[in-house]
């Protein structure tokens, strides 16, 4: 454990329980697991083997945090190392290895550092994020991406986007907080101000500007207290966000319910309107999909449900929030294996038991098997934390 941030002040036991679970205090020492689909060695194990249960990345233990994503088969996962160091592998068609280069025969199948920068944020799991769209924070809390920019997603105002093989930086800000990056060619970011900022691809309204305009640089989005932001991972174009009252936000593109408003198909949402509810803590979101755990420890999921990704042991659709049985759950995360459409959700408990169920095409409930599960099934181990991921599978120990 190292100390990554000073603060000065009393703090309450609910303030250091808050932050020790943000990781904005203390920056914890983690090995890296992964699991799934690698057929672009997106599983960092230097070769193209699938796994259905966990295999550690290296011997590493000083990660402090990992995300991944997924479009078809663009997989890539990126971490940053307590040093401050970032590293990436995975598929690289697109720049988004940040290697100053930007084709498939440039893959990587372990990790590999992006430049020799120690100053990557490492005190928040919302400062990293990785899709065939790149983006990151430095500790001067400026705000970097590279990779994909076909719909003007990396923010560099251009009227003929281009993709980018290494970081740029958006504009000259330097009070970024949080950072997403969806697959659907949008970018959402939250400045420490609690305004939230977007820009990309807007189709279906997914910008929240009430306007189906696409932007290339970032947009205000009215409001002050906005915590944090996720853009749909896959080309469904919904966003979903979350304010520091508690309330889940939805906008863009209705499919199968994923928007969570009790609503038909097709539809769709210019800006943003509230999902019920005033205690939501945590929320992730993929292709028709999306899951968020409450203050009380509740878990709950709506949208398509072909896979019995919903844990409602069936599969059957809900345009609404739905519980998964249990109260003592900490952190969920939904992903998609985009080149079959497979879905499934992993969360964790309190005790740190990992769980998962839905789709398992290639392994992707680490049950050593491919059978599927309309309900959660504990993967062995504890001492467990999930990341956002695309068709494999991102996870460490403490």
């Amino acid at each position: 454990m190292a100390i990554t941030d000073k603060k000065t002040g009393v703090w309450g036991l609910d303030q250091v329980y808050n932050k020790i679970n943000q990781g904005s205090i203390w920056a914890f020492s983690k090995s890296l697991w992964m699991w799934g689909d690698n057929s672009v060695g997106a599983l960092g194990q230097n070769n193209l083997t699938q796994y259905s249960s966990p295999v550690q990345v290296g011997s590493d233990t000083t990660w402090a945090y990992f995300t991944g994503g997924s479009y078809g088969a663009q997989q890539a996962a990126m971490g940053v190392k307590t040093d401050g160091t970032l590293w990436v592998w995975g598929m690289n068609d697109s720049g988004q290895l940040g290697q100053n280069s930007g084709s498939a025969t440039d893959d990587r199948s372990s990790p590999t550092q992006v430049g020799s920068e120690t100053t990557w944020s490492t005190d928040s799991f919302q400062k990293l994020n990785m899709n065939s769209t790149a983006s990151a924070i430095k500790t001067d809390g400026t705000l970097w991406m590279w990779g994909n920019n076909g719909e003007g997603q990396l923010g560099q105002n251009q009227s003929n986007p281009s993709n980018k093989s290494s970081p740029v930086q958006v504009g000259s800000d330097t009070t970024w907080a949080t950072i997403n990056t969806g697959q659907s060619g949008s970018a959402a970011g939250v400045k420490i101000d609690g305004t939230l900022w977007m820009w990309g691809h807007n189709q279906w309204g997914n910008l929240g500007q009430n306007s189906r305009t696409q932007y290339s640089s970032p947009v205000q989005i009215p409001g002050t207290n906005w915590d944090y932001v996720i853009s749909s991972r896959n080309n469904e174009y919904s966003t979903i966000g979350r304010k520091t009252d508690g309330t889940l936000w939805s906008w863009g593109y209705q499919n199968h319910g994923s928007l969570g408003l009790n609503q038909g198909n097709p539809s769709y949402h210019s800006s943003p309107t509230q999902i019920p509810g005033t205690t939501w803590k945590q929320h992730d979101l993929s292709r028709r999909n999306t899951a968020a755990v409450k203050t009380d420890g509740t878990l709950w999921i709506w949208g398509e449900n072909d896979e019995g990704q919903l844990g409602q042991n069936g599969v059957v659709d809900h345009s609404s929030p739905v519980q998964v049985p249990g109260t003592t759950w900490s952190s969920v995360h939904v992903g998609v294996r985009s080149s079959s459409n497979d879905l499934f959700v992993h969360a964790t408990k309190t005790d740190g038991t990992l769980w998962g169920w839905g789709a398992n095409e290639v392994g992707e409930l680490g049950q050593n098997n491919v059978t599927h599960h309309s309900s959660p099934v504990q993967i062995p181990g504890a001492g467990w934390e999930i990341f956002p991921r695309g068709g494999f599978v991102l996870a460490a120990k403490t």
